[in-house]
């Protein structure tokens, strides 16, 4: 391993590492001249290990580097050089993005909108057209491997340039032979579901993949939970249930949101024949886009004043929010925000100088009565915030469980069981189903749960999938593990209308 100002050789001083992988190192550097001083761009070097340098590894970086040396495109990482000789490991020069991944873009600024997704898979789909145009599919579309030319604030679309073609197939004589038959390839949580069966990946997984992780963006969460960690068949099968997606997302208009689920559906089918081209895919997104800016929900809010019946001023400084507060958004986290950013009503009948100038004088002792009165006031109303905030959190909790995390939802969500037993009766059945499903993994993953009756907290959606769960119990070893990997699981069972529901697991 390489340190800050070692030489890699005698050509580029390192500055740190940006990522290690089982193959290599990826390190940020500098060219040195014959003064021995840099110059140039800011470079990665992507090394491989004294250990990998033969072989299947070498021959994969020197097949991503020939890719990138044909793939000359804007949203393509651009290459700068491939060079191994006797004495030293082999390595890859590509243009350093100083943004870094679209997952740390995401653990920067948390999920994106509809339209921000919509405009980067768009970017995404110039790049992989530029590649299934001469015959390259990428197969390992992931977060990682989406760069952002800079940094990006929240909001923004960045700029996206396509990286690490070091497992892609070649049609030709260029790279052939690189993956036997049949072999999985890809990160499992963005794999398209033909691959968990041994199929070839085609043009198709690649548009897939691309679709997975516009969901991720949106969501945060992958379609299958710790799908790395499941053998294939499982992996496949969880997909059959939970494919296409729906996204519901509160900071996005449902417009924007039907439109989105519409060209999710036509790239996440099961089988690839159903699905659409990249190019029909970069139409679909370039209409979306264009079809005009997205109405932005409005977080509203109710206040009653004390001290007059006509709407609420507010300054800008934080502070606190007199009088009752009635939050019209289900987000939390909206809802917070807006707190953040509110502050005290101001009633002001006379101008605050007219108040100075004909104010009688004050004695001490009632100027001190007035002191411990304002005191009074002030803890009042902190009081009050306090109670507005955590009956707020009751609430949420109560109504919308799953949205506590400041997540967006996989599948539109709502709750129905008290007034509709007879939905809350197949919700609780569909539950039992899944858990049932689920019991070998809340085993495998969850040991110190075995012999435990945990009573849970789940919602079921549309779908039959477990969205949220929790234990009622935290205390019990292993509860929270399990209401952790009920996530996601299937049972098979579709509802009119995803619902809310106690039920007992024994793992």
């Amino acid at each position: 391993m390489y340190r800050a100002g070692d030489v890699i050789d005698r050509t580029y001083r390192v500055s740190r590492r940006l990522a290690l992988g089982g193959a290599g190192v990826t390190y940020l550097v500098r060219a040195l001249g014959n003064d021995a001083q840099e110059y140039g761009p800011w470079i990665a070097l992507k090394l491989l290990f004294a250990s990998r340098d033969h072989g299947a590894y070498l021959r994969r970086l020197s097949t991503e580097a020939q890719i990138l040396q044909e793939l000359h495109h804007p949203n393509i990482v651009e290459y700068l050089g491939f060079v191994h000789r006797t004495g030293q490991s082999p390595y890859l020069l590509t243009q350093f993005e100083e943004g870094g991944s679209l997952l740390d873009h995401m653990k920067r600024v948390g999920t994106m909108g509809v339209r921000e997704a919509a405009g980067v898979g768009l970017q995404v789909c110039l790049a992989l057209e530029k590649g299934h145009a001469q015959g390259i599919i990428h197969r390992d579309i992931k977060p990682e491997n989406l760069l952002l030319r800079g940094l990006t604030p929240k909001g923004d679309v960045p700029e996206i340039r396509v990286a690490d073609f070091g497992i892609a197939k070649v049609s030709g004589s260029i790279g052939a032979g690189l993956t036997r038959a049949g072999a999985f390839v890809g990160t499992p949580q963005y794999a398209a579901p033909e691959q968990f069966v041994g199929h070839p990946a085609s043009d198709k997984a690649d548009v897939y993949s691309l679709g997975a992780v516009m969901v991720f963006m949106m969501t945060a969460r992958p379609l299958v939970p710790k799908a790395h960690t499941l053998a294939a068949e499982d992996v496949y099968t969880s997909l059959m249930e939970v494919i296409p997606p729906t996204i519901s997302r509160q900071s996005d208009t449902p417009e924007d949101c039907d439109a989105i689920n519409q060209i999710l559906a036509s790239v996440m089918s099961l089988e690839p024949e159903s699905r659409c081209s990249v190019s029909q895919l970069r139409i679909s997104l370039g209409e979306f886009l264009d079809s005009g800016e997205a109405a932005q929900p409005q977080t509203e809010f109710e206040v009653s004043s004390p001290f007059s019946s006509d709407k609420a001023l507010f300054t800008s400084s934080k502070a606190a929010v007199i009088g009752h507060l009635t939050p019209t958004l289900r987000d939390p986290a909206m809802v917070e925000a807006a707190l953040d950013s509110a502050a005290t009503y101001v009633h002001t009948d006379i101008p605050p100088t007219a108040i100075k100038e004909s104010a009688p004088s004050v004695p001490k002792g009632s100027q001190r009565m007035g002191s411990m009165r304002r005191a009074l006031v002030v803890a009042g109303v902190l009081a009050a915030i306090v109670i507005s905030a955590v009956s707020m959190h009751r609430v949420v909790e109560k109504s919308y469980p799953w949205l506590l995390d400041g997540l967006p939802v996989v599948g539109t969500i709502s709750v129905d069981a008290v007034t509709a037993p007879q939905l809350g009766a197949r919700a609780r059945s569909a539950a039992k189903l899944a858990s049932k499903r689920g019991r070998a993994n809340f085993r495998r993953d969850c040991p110190e749960s075995k012999g435990q009756t945990i009573d849970m907290e789940v919602v079921v959606g549309l779908d039959g999938s477990i969205r949220w769960a929790r234990a009622l119990d935290s205390s019990l070893d292993g509860a929270e593990c399990v209401a952790r990997r009920f996530w996601g699981i299937g049972s098979g069972n579709k509802l009119k209308q995803a619902t809310k529901v106690r039920l007992q697991i024994q793992p």
